[in-house]
């Protein structure tokens, strides 16, 4: 039985595709892109997204010679991040270094009156914004609207409030804010007074009381600051929450930020308080504004108190960080309007699931770490949730996964206190991705599982069968413990598959060449008996320990540069080592290659082994390296090697 480190995987990758990316803002719904090519040849590039800078997403696969691309049908006002990486000759180049941009904010400009009148846009930037008008819709120089006439304009940072002249004779037009994320200030109109507040309106015109503010629909600015009369500017954001005006309503930042301060600092008149970043807020709930209604905070926040308190008017409270709430479950708000509560941190929560569900109920997500204990079965999640999180070795969930409702997108159980049984086939259709690290007893078919399926990664005594070929199509990562008996040929396995880890007594066979080019890393206990040569193994995987009556040939020499892990065992034939090879920095497991005869390295081959491995692999890290079989015994010519590699953290097994 091989040693198999089935800790995720590790894609080295040693060469750069393109260059100088830039990011360009279009429309609200189109950012361009644009770089320099430094690797010819390349047989296509892969283009990801992001909207924090953090998790991306793949987006397009273009051709490896463009340097040109238009992201569409993206969000209005909404940060996105680009990164590029080029693939030639089966392997991936390092990402490129990101770019990003806001996309633009298309507000509507509306004639009134007779359209003969000069609105102002008073506003306030941190760098230059460009502003865009269409229709009949003019920017001017004077406030007269004579001079200037010009569809576009500039907002210069001064320090201080700028004011643009606009006229809009007829219909709807938009006004477009290229950089939103620049924007500090805004109202329309304030300079005016009350007899022409709105986009053009002459004068004496017909007035229907519209005032300057923005209601909280139009809340759209991340760097902006409501205090009841219009957007302006008052603090810097990377300060704390004391600085705030006291006559706060709204805060929106999604650029980076560092807000320090106390949950009693902030203004009794705040509905709003979203701020991504690094913060490090902290105070009791008792101590958020009553008629807070959506409250999210990213960073290493430590706040305290019983959700008892929990203002009623809550609609959505997201913490990050080290926080310690309390408090039974039943005490969360029951106003039929909280839809999404996660709270990260050393919780104490306790309560039964079945008391979300009450009359009204729209939770959506439910997300908690901690010391919680909080206890429950599958059928006591409402059916209004989509997402369910729950981590904690002191909670008791526990029950048959056909209580899982079809309405659950996502379901993450972590804890030794919890507990699964049923069969696979008992899970409801819908379910998107399952993860479940605590001691279940699942059963079933693997042709049973939801055909809507992407994600399944179950802990303890499994006893899952089934063919291979069975699983779900769209699936993509699969990580089943226990002991199971699955069967089929690796060409069966899904072409979405991208990690596959299977524990018990398996019987896979097939070969080598049939993973597809998608999979990164392959984990098979078992009785399997998979075939090929070394050189067969597709480049793209990076990790690959499969256990049974193997019996895979070839040159270790043709071990692909991004492989971290290599554990063969069984009857295999694997004979040969051509010295030389440079060997991947981030190959950080297992290396196992224990043959048969007629197969097996000679004495020189097995020291060239060692020398190269010694001379690639520079740094201390805990590994295995085990060259036992019908391989030769080295020879003191690669003592200094082994020495060595022994003095890095090499745990090495020869003949």
């Amino acid at each position: 039985m091989p040693h198999i480190q089935a800790t995720g995987f590790y894609m080295v990758q040693q060469w750069y595709a393109v260059e100088n990316l830039v990011a360009s803002t279009i429309s609200d719904t189109r950012i361009d892109l644009a770089w320099d090519i430094i690797q010819a040849g390349m047989t296509g590039i892969t283009i990801e997204y992001s909207t924090d800078g953090v998790n991306y997403s793949y987006l397009d696969f273009i051709g490896g010679s463009e340097v040109i691309y238009s992201a569409t049908s993206l969000t209005a006002n909404t940060h996105y991040w680009f990164r590029l990486q080029g693939v030639k000759s089966g392997t991936e180049s390092e990402y490129c270094s990101p770019d990003d941009d806001w996309t633009s904010v298309t507000l509507q400009v509306v004639a009134r009156g007779d359209g003969s009148g000069v609105a102002v846009l008073t506003i306030k930037v941190s760098a230059t914004l460009e502003l865009k008008l269409s229709g009949s819709a003019r920017f001017y120089t004077d406030s007269a609207g004579t001079l200037g006439e010009s569809t576009t304009t500039t907002v210069t940072a001064t320090g201080g409030l700028v004011s643009k002249y606009i006229k809009c004779p007829s219909g709807t037009c938009n006004l477009q804010f290229m950089d939103a994320n620049y924007l500090i200030g805004f109202g329309h109109a304030l300079d005016i007074g009350s007899t022409n507040p709105g986009w053009g309106r002459s004068i004496g015109g017909s007035y229907d009381a519209n005032t300057p503010k923005l209601v909280a629909s139009n809340w759209i600015f991340p760097n902006c600051v409501d205090l009841g009369i219009a957007y302006a500017e008052i603090v810097t954001f990377a300060a704390d929450i004391s600085a705030l005006s006291s006559a706060l309503e709204g805060a929106c930042l999604t650029t980076s930020v560092s807000l320090t301060g106390e949950l009693a600092d902030i203004g009794d008149n705040c509905v709003l308080f979203y701020i991504a970043g690094a913060n490090t807020i902290s105070g009791n709930l008792s101590d958020m504004p009553s008629g807070m209604e959506k409250f999210s905070v990213g960073g290493s926040n430590t706040i305290t108190g019983d959700i008892v308190n929990i203002p009623a008017s809550m609609i959505r409270i997201e913490i990050g960080g080290s926080n310690t709430i309390t408090g039974d479950i039943v005490n969360l708000p029951q106003t039929g309007i909280l839809s999404r509560i996660n709270i990260g941190g050393s919780n104490t929560i306790s309560g039964s699931i079945a008391d979300l569900d009450y009359s009204g109920i729209t939770l959506t997500s439910f997300s908690i770490g901690g010391y919680n204990t909080i206890s429950g079965a599958p059928s006591d999640i409402p059916s209004s949730i989509t997402t369910f999180f729950l981590s904690s070795n002191n909670s008791t969930f526990s029950g048959d996964i056909s209580g899982f409702s079809a309405t659950l997108d996502y379901v993450t159980l972590s804890g030794t206190s919890m507990s699964l049984t049923g069969s696979v086939s008992d899970l409801a259709e819908g379910i998107l991705q399952i993860s479940f690290a605590c001691p279940n007893d699942i059963t079933g078919n693997v042709s049973g599982l939801p055909s809507t399926l992407t994600y399944i990664a179950i802990g303890g005594s499994n006893t899952i069968s089934g063919d291979v070929s069975g699983l779900p199509s769209g699936l993509t990562t699969l990580s089943i413990q226990g002991s199971n008996t699955i069967t089929g040929n690796i060409s069966g396995i899904p072409s979405a598959v991208i990690s596959f880890n299977l524990q018990g007594s398996n019987t896979v066979s097939g070969s080598v060449a049939g993973f597809s080019s998608a999979m990164r890393t392959v984990y098979i206990y078992g009785s399997n008996t998979i075939s090929g040569a070394i050189s067969a193994i597709p480049s793209t995987l990076s990790s690959i320990a499969i256990a049974g009556a193997n019996t895979i040939s070839g040159s270790l020499s043709d071990i692909s540069n991004v492989i971290t892990q290599f554990v063969v065992e069984g009857n295999n034939t694997i004979d040969g080592y051509t010295s030389g090879k440079t060997w991947s920095t981030g190959f950080i497991y297992s290396f196992t290659c224990k043959p048969v005869s007629p197969g097996g390295l000679d004495a020189t081959e097995i020291d060239n082994l060692f020398i190269d491995l010694d001379t690639s692999w520079i740094t201390t890290r805990s590994q295995t390296i085990d060259m036992r079989g019908t391989n030769a015994a080295p020879t003191v010519a690669s003592a200094a090697a082994r020495a060595s590699l022994a003095s890095k953290g090499r745990a090495i097994y020869t003949n």
